[in-house]
């Protein structure tokens, strides 16, 4: 019988701390795989025989993570422990089970009292829930996590038995975050502080740009072996700049100092003064022990610009490197958007990069000081995840959560609907649709019964998708307002592209300009703040760009709504497309191994013409065309155009007996809609027909 691991921890005397250690030595035979599955309420680290296995940020929900260890155990002694953080909002724990295997055997261990535990008493103090963080490397207990480190003054283990046993717990249902080692790509100033008195809010006044005070600055901005040297004496700063927005843990390498204390401040913008803004929130404090010593934040930050304030020095800091370790979900971008206007390609860009600073465990309403989900903004995060890195489990794991511990609201429903729709699975929205009719019972918005509607027709639900369009429709439309996720799809249904990217550029410009706070500091949930960054993408794909799942079917929708732009070219859910304007001809290239319906705009020509042409190396209509001589023409005189009957024509003959007609086209006011494309990899050219 396989043992279950157990929840452990310790008691504190007095005020507990923050930070606890455990660990638990063990032998090994020679093994083939190693697994350590992992579960805290809080935050925590993983390490074994020395190395850093991996981490965890908080499971309230209580699911396990999975590390892989088998490159780090070994035969004979070894040993597993962990860093754990104090839940903050509820009852503190860890459990672990190592699942060792060898030919066909399996060796498992298990957390229980035979684990030690000690409280980590160099962080002094943290605030802010882990956001500040105060550590006295003095007090570390070196070596903790290698075998024969002595623990006999540590604490047996604690049994807890209020927690959710391990075999209720579930396994991690997205993947571990990714962690990626990124330098500082230049120094913006250093000096002196010329007034020193403790404090770590260095003011102008009272700084000295002096770059002489740090020799060899620019060797903390790598890993390369030399390293920058801050002489003892009056205290000194630094500005880093990484070039880039970072969300993630700051880190340092210090070859060699005596006693002295680093304040580290962060920040998205530097004043006038080039020193970073400080009006957000505290530093963090590493005070050194002397020596050789290497130091991270447990908790997460969010910065651009990272400030050392160095002080007390009483001999030369050596400083090897500084550096942060960016954490995030681990997406690659599958898309991709150009056009004629290079501020919006770059509003693109940009808002992706943005997007995946949002993107953990969870969709994040702000990363540093709130990263709870918010339905709103979650919502329209997830419709631009779903343009730009193709990810599915992020939004259903974020469903599934608001539904265990939230009271669902509107922008759930729609965030359902929009899911279903995008990934074609409906198991989800059949395990909750208990809930959205509970939630639909209490009253509701006219788009939240719209959406339900269309979510109870994919059910096959047809009594309610009856009874939701007719509530849908009894509902008064509230205005929406200038900037909005609706308003800006009013604008393109109403084939108005052009004032909406207008809109898209201004909110995004006024965005910019106000940014005297950083930028993740817009209040939690604010819909507007998250339309900001997220609609961009979800827009400029979707409309611009063109590509959209097309309503109750495996298919997509290529409709580029062009609004006053020359040409855009670009990548979403699968689909390469590109279309752009030639002598006054509309040219639509479209590349997919998906089935896929087109609706080419007409709006400006008098009289438009379109032909259909086949782009694949070699097709049996592709061969007919090419020996016989088809046309490729599809529309021509407001009416739909067989290419074969108009080549039958030229040669005076008539179609073989049963030869249906396909009927493939439609118009309407803006577009001609075509269904079947002659293939995957297709284009159309639209023009005018002339008189002759």
């Amino acid at each position: 019988m396989i043992r279950q691991p157990n929840w452990i921890w310790i008691e504190s005397p007095g005020e507990p701390f923050d930070y606890y250690y455990a660990r638990r030595e063990f032998d090994a035979a020679s093994i083939t795989e190693a697994e350590a599955h992992v579960c805290c309420p809080a935050d925590y680290a993983l390490y074994a025989n020395g190395r850093y296995a991996g981490r965890g940020a908080a499971a309230e929900s209580l699911f396990y993570n999975t590390h892989d260890l088998s490159h780090i155990i070994r035969p004979g002694k070894n040993v597993i422990g962990a860093v754990c953080r104090r839940s903050a909002k509820g009852q503190s724990g860890f459990i672990l089970q190592l699942a060792l295997h060898q030919n066909g055997k399996q060796q498992i261990l298990v957390t229980d009292s035979s684990w030690k535990m000690q409280a980590g008493r160099e962080w002094a103090s943290v605030a802010n829930g882990g956001m500040n963080e105060v550590c006295d490397s003095s007090l570390r207990p070196i070596g903790w996590n290698v075998v024969g480190f002595d623990d006999g003054d540590w604490d047996q283990a604690s049994i807890i038995r209020e927690h959710k046993p391990w075999d209720s717990i579930m396994p991690r249902d997205i993947p571990l975050p990714q962690e990626t080692e990124v330098h500082p790509a230049r120094v913006i100033n250093c000096g002196s502080v010329l007034s020193p008195d403790g404090t770590p809010l260095i003011a102008s006044e009272s700084v000295r740009s002096a770059p002489k005070r740090v020799k060899y600055a620019k060797e903390m901005l790598a890993a390369s072996g030399n390293a920058a040297l801050v002489g003892n004496g009056e205290d000194a700063f630094i500005v880093l700049d990484f070039g880039q927005r970072i969300v993630g843990r700051f880190a340092l390498k210090i070859r060699d100092a005596g006693q002295a204390t680093i304040d580290i401040c962060y920040g998205e913008i530097l004043g006038a003064d080039r020193l970073v803004n400080l009006s957000h929130h505290q530093p963090d404090r590493l005070i050194l022990h002397g020596g050789r010593q290497s130091w991270h934040t447990f908790g997460r930050r969010a910065f651009r610009y990272v400030q050392l304030y160095m002080r007390n020095l009483d001999k030369p800091v050596s400083i090897e490197s500084a550096y942060a370790i960016r954490t995030g979900y681990p997406v690659e971008c599958a898309a991709s958007f150009e056009c004629s206007d290079t501020q919006l390609s770059e509003i693109w860009t940009g808002a992706v990069g943005t997007l995946q600073l949002h993107m953990h465990d969870s969709y994040e309403a702000n990363p540093l000081l709130d990263p709870a989900s918010r339905p709103a903004s979650a919502r329209l995060q997830a419709l631009a995840n779903y343009h730009c890195f193709s990810d599915h489990a992020l939004a259903a794991k974020t469903l599934a959560e608001f539904a265990e511990f939230c009271d669902i609201d509107d922008s759930w429903i729609s965030m359902m609907y929009e899911y279903a729709l995008y990934t074609s699975d409906i198991s989800l929205p059949r395990q909750h649709y208990n809930e959205i009719k509970k939630r639909l019972e209490q009253g509701s918005s006219h788009h939240s019964f719209q959406d339900a509607s269309k979510l109870a027709r994919m059910l096959s639900n047809f009594d309610d998708a009856m009874e939701w369009h007719t509530r849908a429709n009894e509902n008064a439309k509230p205005a929406d307002p200038e900037f909005s996720l609706r308003a800006l799809q009013q604008l393109f249904n109403k084939n108005d592209a052009k004032y909406a990217a207008d809109l898209i550029r201004f909110r995004w410009e006024q965005t910019v300009a106000s940014q005297t706070d950083p930028w993740w500091s817009a209040p939690a949930g604010d819909e507007d703040y998250a339309a900001a960054f997220c609609l961009p993408i979800y827009f400029l794909s979707s409309e611009v760009l063109g590509i959209k799942p097309y309503t109750f079917s495996n298919q997509i929708l290529v409709q580029p709504r062009p609004g006053g732009l020359k040409w855009a070219k670009g990548r979403a859910l699968s689909c390469d497309t590109h279309w752009r304007f030639e002598d006054e001809v509309f040219l639509l290239d479209i590349d997919t191994p998906n089935d896929f319906i087109v609706a080419l705009p007409i709006d400006g020509f008098r009289n438009p013409r379109i032909d259909e042409i086949d782009l694949t190396p070699e097709t049996p209509e592709r061969r007919a065309r090419k020996t016989y001589g088809w046309g490729s023409t599809i529309w021509r005189d407001n009416e739909e155009r067989d290419p074969y009957l108009d080549w039958l024509e030229t040669q005076e003959a008539r179609p073989p007996a049963g030869h249906q007609p396909k009927q493939r086209c439609r118009d309407d006011k803006y577009y001609i809609w075509i269904r079947e494309p002659v293939s995957h990899h297709v284009r159309y050219e639209i023009r005018d027909e002339t008189d002759g």
